[in-house]
């Protein structure tokens, strides 16, 4: 079991978790939240939508594995509120800057 470190959550409008779902009833107890990026004490960063806390098939109910693989844990994440970037610092004084849309290789610092 791993602990969250870190949390950051989009700009974009909140999307009602059963967004997917043209049927549904989207009413003011529908869950709805902003897009968000975690990153957990084993320095993975997990992107995730609402849409997986109202998942019925578990096979679904995943977030989407951004970055992971580092040697520390991660100390804090932001994301850049104009550009498609998130700045990850680590408990061993590394930060990098990677572009979440371009997947190319993260520039550290």
């Amino acid at each position: 079991m791993h602990s969250v470190k870190s949390i950051s959550f989009s700009l974009l409008p909140p999307e009602y978790a059963n967004a997917d779902d043209p049927e549904a009833n989207q009413d003011k107890d529908s869950f709805a939240c902003r897009e968000f990026i975690v990153a957990d004490d084993s320095a993975m960063v997990v992107k995730l939508r609402s849409s997986i806390f109202e998942a019925i098939d578990h096979t679904k109910d995943k977030g989407v594995t951004l970055m992971n693989g580092f040697k520390s844990s991660i100390s804090a994440i932001a994301v850049h509120p104009h550009k498609t970037q998130l700045a990850i610092a680590g408990a061993e004084g590394f930060i990098i800057v990677w572009d979440y849309v371009k997947k190319g290789d993260p520039i550290a610092y």
